[in-house]
């Protein structure tokens, strides 16, 4: 069949056969390179030479933020031509530049055939392209080796590189100890690991910019990189193994250092922000962070051929990108396991298709996975209204193509919550719509008022404080319905040490039923979160308000000892101090959340003449909890207050009107939106709401009012 540009392919005999490029080698001392010369022909997979495949982006392969994007959109959209077979053949300047790089390595640093998915497949037949991603597992697993084309350097190369060989060089038992807290202790830490020179933040930054490269956002790249036998980078002139990332991926997950390395918190740095340099836009994107699911789901695939569950991928990889929007379902089939759900009761369920639209693609595998399990716990990967990207999707069918933001509750650990025992859950669709989807649920209750989190980058200290005094004045009118159950929330965890305080004292107050809330309940993993976080709340309560305190009155450089002066007359730290006292005068006499001590605490560290030194202590003792509360919030979620003065946490497109329902089969509550239609909602996401997670509704017999409605 003849491509679109004018090429015609020989056709593949088979769905086991594919194609390979040669490529005709290049002087590596020629400033005048002739014409790329390629010659592709057909093999059988089972008789095929050795090959490797080329991993690479179809644009421009520069980060976004970097100098070189400024200039390079337009250069990377515009094509070269190459010799396909002695036939004139466009591509893009990315892929030119691959080859370039290719043509002049020797055989002994590539094998004499290449799999290029641009070349060897025909992309304008949907049927062949159908067909060769169904066996693009194969392809990799076949492959000798999978070179990682980055593009040409820039200025995050060298800093990244550098950053890659020191901590390659760290053996895994000199920082398996190493946790959160350390980063404080930055120097020291890596003293004690053996590394004499520490990296300079400028490394880091590059190591923020290296995971944010386009290349390393491509949803294809995840079976490349999981299925390769071995995988090299070769990025300009440089070339290295992938082992480097993966030192570097377990070092962050190993010590939870990633917390920290997020454009977000390093530009709250004064001396990062300061002296940022070539890294000052980097600085201002939202999502720059680093992630490193590639290496999570290596080892859950540990070579053995298993994979990982269906479900689990659609959640680790939500951030990858893909052109073509159907991509981020296809390029994972190959990494599934077949033996689970959705496949193990139809294998063919989810076979490639180019012939049907994103919408039914993604339809049809929400109901698939909807259809296999005994829950509806897949509702929870539905992303926040505003991150969306399809306008056309039913509100209970995620959208693929966009962040999966909140992340759901039940994956930041591994307890299973059970907001819906009692509530019987529809297991069959019967003859509804494919765009509808019938549930069974109780309304509990509405949304009377929300906070207003101002935005994650924003330095107005007055919408800062206002908003947490908002909700410090949502907590001191918590209901005692919402935390008056606790001899039933203890049985339901006898063995839980983290439960101490509240076997001891069985009570818990509202300062209580609010950390619990932000956090939703669950710090590194452990639910409920451990009752020590009461005095980390305490402290942490004391620092946010000495923050602003010492800002405002004593001007920034009498804690961080960089000279920032507040504006004339920007004096808002009472906006916090005055809520929290509030709250603290509703606490029972045997809390540990006492008015006296609170004010005793803040009280010597606004009269210190040192508060950088004297008081350090407090924000090192707050880091833990303030980043597994921030990593709640972070992930567009807003605190809300029912019409029944319950405080909880609800997705960031919550509106007043919008009613918590449970829903049966939902292990969470779940917020909806009335839509036309008698009965009719719009699934809107998840709710945290201390006191119903954990079934104590069904205990009160109230679940028995339950109503049939439809999700659209």
């Amino acid at each position: 069949m003849e491509s679109e540009n004018g090429y015609r392919y020989t056709p593949l005999s088979d769905a086991d056969f594919i194609r390979l490029i040669s490529i005709k080698p290049q002087s590596k001392y020629s400033f005048k390179p002739s014409k790329i010369s390629l010659t592709i022909t057909n093999h059988q997979l089972n008789q095929i030479p050795e090959f490797d495949c080329l991993s690479y982006t179809w644009g421009d392969p520069t980060p976004p933020y970097s100098k070189q994007a400024k200039t390079s959109k337009d250069v990377f959209e515009s094509t070269g031509e190459i010799l396909l077979n002695e036939h004139k053949f466009p591509v893009k300047r990315n892929l030119m530049d691959a080859l370039t790089r290719l043509s002049r390595m020797s055989l002994r640093e590539k094998s004499h055939y290449i799999w290029i998915d641009a070349l060897c497949i025909n992309q304008q037949d949907l049927d062949e392209r159908a067909s060769q991603v169904a066996i693009m597992d194969k392809i990799y697993r076949e492959a000798r080796n999978v070179i990682v084309w980055l593009g040409q350097e820039n200025e995050f190369t060298k800093d990244a590189i550098s950053l890659l060989k020191k901590i390659h060089k760290i053996p895994r038992e000199r920082y398996k100890h190493v946790g959160v807290g350390e980063w404080h202790d930055y120097n020291n830490t890596f003293i004690q690991m053996g590394v004499y020179f520490p990296p300079g933040f400028k490394e880091w930054l590059s190591l923020i910019a290296f995971f944010n490269m386009p290349f390393l956002q491509r949803v294809w790249i995840i079976q490349e990189i999981i299925l390769a036998r071995k995988v090299e980078i070769v990025w300009g002139k440089h070339r290295f193994s992938w082992d480097l990332v993966r030192s570097i991926a377990s070092f962050l997950e190993g010590t939870g250092w990633h917390t920290y390395l997020q454009g977000t918190h390093m530009r709250t740095l004064p001396m990062v922000v300061e002296k940022a340099g070539v890294y000052h836009q980097l600085l201002q994107i939202e999502n720059a962070d680093v992630r490193f699911h590639l290496e999570q789901v290596r080892r859950d695939y540990g070579g053995n051929g298993d994979g990982t569950l269906f479900r689990n991928l659609l959640v680790a990889f939500r951030l990858s990108q893909s052109t073509d929007p159907r991509d981020k379902i296809y390029a994972l089939l190959s990494m599934a396991q077949k033996t689970k759900p959705p496949f193990s009761s139809n294998p063919d369920i989810l076979l490639p298709d180019y012939r049907i639209s994103a919408k039914d693609l993604y339809i049809k595998v929400m109901r698939s996975l909807l259809q296999s399990y005994p829950d509806l716990r897949c509702l929870c990967m539905v992303e926040d209204r505003s991150v969306r990207n399809l306008d056309d999707l039913p509100t209970w069918v995620p959208d693929f193509t966009a962040p999966l933001r909140p992340l759901p509750l039940s994956y930041r650990g591994f307890y299973k919550y059970r907001a819906s025992e009692g509530v019987p859950q529809l297991t069959e669709f019967g003859n509804s719509p494919e765009a509808t989807l019938p549930v069974s649920g109780y309304r509990l209750s509405k949304v009377e008022a929300l906070s207003v989190p101002p935005d994650p980058s924003s330095t107005d200290a007055q919408k800062i404080h206002s908003y947490w005094g908002q909700v410090f004045q949502f907590a001191a009118e918590v209901p005692e319905i919402q935390f008056k159950s606790t001899d039933r929330y203890v049985s339901r965890f006898p063995h839980s040490k983290s439960l101490e305080f509240l076997t001891r004292s069985r009570s818990v107050g509202r300062t209580e039923v609010l950390w619990r809330t932000l956090c939703g309940n669950n710090i590194n993993a452990q639910y409920p979160a451990p009752s020590s976080t009461n005095q980390i709340l305490l402290y942490w309560l004391v620092w946010i308000v000495f923050n602003a305190f010492v800002f405002e009155e004593k001007g920034y450089k009498a804690y961080t000892g960089v000279d920032i002066v507040p504006p004339a007359g920007a004096v808002t730290w009472p906006l916090l101090l005055e809520p929290i006292r509030r709250l603290l005068q509703t606490e029972p006499p045997e809390s540990m959340f006492r008015l006296d001590e609170f004010d005793a605490v803040f009280a010597e560290s606004v009269q210190s003449a040192d508060p950088r030194q004297d008081f350090k202590w407090v924000e090192q003792a707050c880091s833990g909890w303030f980043f597994a509360m921030s990593a709640h919030h972070s992930g567009n979620r807003r605190e809300f207050q029912d019409s029944d003065r319950r405080l909880g946490m609800a997705p960031k497109s919550a509106k007043v009107g919008d009613e918590v329902w449970i829903i049966g089969g939902c292990p969470t509550p779940c917020l909806l939106r009335p839509a036309a239609g008698r009965g009719n909602y719009e699934f809107m996401g998840e709710v945290y709401m201390y006191g119903i997670m954990d079934g104590e509704l069904a205990e009160c017999g109230i679940l028995r009012q339950v109503e049939r409605i439809t999700l659209v």
